[in-house]
C-alpha cells in the first residue's frame, strides 16, 4: 500500500501562497517524519523566504520530493534510512538557498537527485552510505554557487554539472569498490573541481571549460583507476592528478596562461599524458616503480618547464616543446632497468636539453631545431643506444 503525505504545515503555506497571490511567504517550517515501506512525501513552498523543510524517512523504496521556489534562504533537508529510496529536491531563483540529503543503507539502491536553478551563494550537499547508490547534482545559470557529494560504499555514481559558473565549487569524495565520478563546469570565474577516489577500479572525469583562476585536482588510490582532467581557456591554472595501484591512466590537457599540471602515479603499467598550450607552464610526471609505465608531454608556447623521472624497466618517455626557453629534463634509472626509451623534441631558440638512463639496453634520442640550444645525455650500464641532432 502505498501512502501518500503532504506536511499540514506545508498545505497551510500552499493555501496562504494560492490565496494572495502577490505575496511571497516567509519563515515557513514544514517536518514530516515517515516509518515504513513505499511512502511518499510531497512538498512544496512557492514564492517565500527563509523558508524550511525537514524530511526524515525510515524504511525502504521511500520517496521525497520537495520544491521551493524563487525565495532566498530557503533550506531543504531530506533523511532516509535503509535502501531503495530515492530523494529529489529543487530550487529556483534566490539567494543562499540550501539542499540537503543524507542516506544511510547498508543495502543498495538509494538515489539522489538535486536541482538548483539561476541562483546565487546557493549549496547543494548530499551524502550516501551504502553500495549501488548515485548521486546527481546540477546547477545552472547561477554564480558563488557550490556543489559536495560524498559516498561510502561499492559501486556507487556521482554526477556533478555547474552552468554559468562564476567562482563555483565542485567536490566529490569516495569510499569504496568501482566508484565513478564526473564534474562540469562551465562558463566561469574562479572555478574549482576536486574528487578524491579510495578503492578499486575507480573512474574520475573532471572538465572546466571557460576559466579564470581555475583548479582541478583527482587522488585516486587503488587499483585500475582511470582519471581524465580538462581545462580549456584556464588561466591560472593548476591541475594535480595522483594515482596509486596499477594499471592507472592519466590525461591532463591545458590552454591558457601561467599553467601548471602535475601527475604522480605509483604502480605497474601506468600511463600519463600531459598537454600544455600557452604561457609560463610547467608540467611534471613521476612514475615511481613498476614497468611498462608511458609517459607524454607536449607544450607550446615561452617559457615552458617539463621534467619526467620513472623508475623502472621497459618504460618508455616522450616530450615535445615549441618556444623560446623552453627546458626538458628526464631521469629513467634503477640499476636494475632494462630497454627504457628517452625521446626529447624541442623547437626553438636557447632550449635545454637533459636526459639520464642507469641500467642496460637503455635508449635516448633528442632533438632540437633552433639556434643557441643545448642538449645532453648520460647512460650508466651496457647496451644503451643515444642518439642526438641538432639543426
Amino acid at each position: 500500500m502505498k501512502n501518500v503525505l503532504l506536511s499540514t504545515v506545508a498545505a497551510v503555506a500552499i493555501t496562504l501562497a494560492a490565496g494572495a497571490a502577490s505575496a511571497q511567504s516567509m519563515g515557513n517550517a514544514a517536518y514530516v517524519d515517515q516509518a515504513g515501506l513505499n511512502n511518499t512525501n510531497e512538498q512544496l513552498q512557492d514564492s517565500g523566504s527563509g523558508n524550511y523543510t525537514s524530511n526524515v524517512q525510515n524504511g525502504s523504496t521511500n520517496s521525497v520530493e520537495t520544491t521551493q521556489t524563487g525565495g532566498d534562504r530557503n533550506q531543504a533537508r531530506s533523511t532516509q534510512l535503509n535502501q531503495g529510496n530515492t530523494a529529489t529536491q529543487t530550487q529556483t531563483g534566490g539567494v543562499t538557498n540550501e539542499l540537503s540529503s543524507v542516506q544511510d543503507g547498508t543495502a543498495t539502491g538509494n538515489a539522489v537527485t538535486q536541482t538548483q536553478t539561476d541562483g546565487t551563494f546557493n549549496r547543494a550537499w548530499a551524502s550516501q552510505v551504502g553500495a549501488g547508490n548515485t548521486i546527481s547534482q546540477t546547477q545552472e545559470i547561477g554564480e558563488q554557487n557550490r556543489m559536495d557529494t560524498r559516498q561510502n560504499g561499492v559501486n556507487n555514481l556521482s554526477t556533478q554539472t555547474q552552468f554559468g559558473t562564476r567562482a563555483g565549487y565542485a567536490y566529490i569524495e569516495q569510499t569504496g569498490t568501482a566508484n565513478n565520478g564526473w564534474q562540469g563546469q562551465t562558463g566561469g570565474a574562479n572555478l574549482d573541481a576536486r574528487i578524491y577516489q579510495n578503492g578499486l577500479s575507480n573512474l574520475s572525469n573532471q572538465a572546466q571549460l571557460n576559466g579564470d583562476n581555475a583548479r582541478m585536482e583527482a587522488r585516486q588510490v587503488g587499483t585500475g583507476n582511470n582519471s581524465a582532467q580538462l581545462q580549456s581557456s584556464a588561466y591560472n591554472s593548476y591541475a594535480y592528478v595522483e594515482q596509486s595501484g596499477s594499471s592507472n591512466l592519466s590525461g591532463q590537457f591545458q590552454s591558457g596562461t601561467g599553467l601548471d599540471a602535475r601527475i604522480h602515479q605509483s604502480g605497474t603499467s601506468n600511463t600519463a599524458s600531459q598537454h600544455q598550450n600557452g604561457v609560463d607552464d610547467v608540467a611534471l610526471i613521476q612514475q615511481l616503480g613498476g614497468s611498462l609505465n608511458s609517459a607524454t608531454q607536449t607544450q607550446f608556447g615561452v617559457l615552458n618547464n617539463a621534467s619526467i623521472y620513472q623508475n623502472g624497466s621497459n618504460n618508455s618517455m616522450r616530450q615535445e616543446q615549441t618556444g623560446t626557453g623552453n627546458t626538458a629534463s628526464a631521469q629513467q634509472w634503477d640499476g636494475n632497468t632494462t630497454g627504457n626509451l628517452g625521446v626529447q623534441t624541442q623547437t626553438g631558440n636557447t632550449n635545454v636539453a637533459s636526459l639520464y638512463q642507469n641500467g642496460n639496453d637503455n635508449q635516448s634520442h633528442q632533438y632540437q631545431t633552433g639556434d643557441n640550444n643545448t642538449m645532453g645525455a648520460i647512460q650508466n650500464g651496457q647496451g644503451h643506444r643515444s642518439t642526438q641532432t641538432q639543426r
